[in-house]
């Protein structure tokens, strides 16, 4: 037996399918399960499978922090989601992406530009065609194999590595 559903509302009406065991929520739709809230224009939600599809100015928020995309689709059991054009930070780093999946603990970003300070014109930032976010008992850390360091639109040094520094 699973646990608790989780609380879905929306502005509109929502739809259920008794057949797939699917929920959907338009208009500022919101999950919440657990420590987790998922915003989006529309959610769909598959009970059989715990799986939350969001689109839409979607922001998730979970243990204090929050990642804006424009798509996401979260699979709550295992804590796996994958995102597309996304944002996320807490000062003073902040991360752009094209998409990006994972868990909590081991993401890898697909075209990546990390900032240090607020993202704007004159930042100092780094970007890598892909990088991975790593959270283990021991630490954090960022990999990446190879990149650019900028600071706003100019670039002055490119890096090649294996990924493991």
């Amino acid at each position: 037996m699973r646990g608790a559903l989780p609380a879905l509302s929306a502005i509109q009406p929502l739809e259920y399918d008794e057949e797939s065991q699917r929920l959907v929520a338009r208009g500022d739709a919101q999950l919440d399960f657990e420590n987790t809230r998922i915003r989006a224009d529309r959610i769909t939600y598959y009970q059989n499978v715990v799986l939350a599809d969001a689109s839409g100015n979607v922001a998730i928020s979970r243990d204090g922090g929050r990642l804006i995309a424009d798509r996401l689709s979260f699979e709550s059991q295992e804590n796996i989601f994958s995102v597309g054009i996304l944002r996320t930070g807490q000062w003073p780093y902040y991360v752009s992406g094209i998409s990006a999946g994972g868990t909590i603990e081991n993401t890898e970003i697909q075209g990546a530009s990390l900032y240090y300070g607020e993202p704007n014109p004159y930042s100092l930032s780094v970007s890598s065609d892909e990088v991975r976010y790593v959270n283990e008992a021991d630490g954090e850390y960022v990999c990446m194999d190879g990149g650019s360091v900028r600071v706003g639109g100019l670039g002055f040094c490119s890096f090649t590595g294996d990924g493991n520094s």
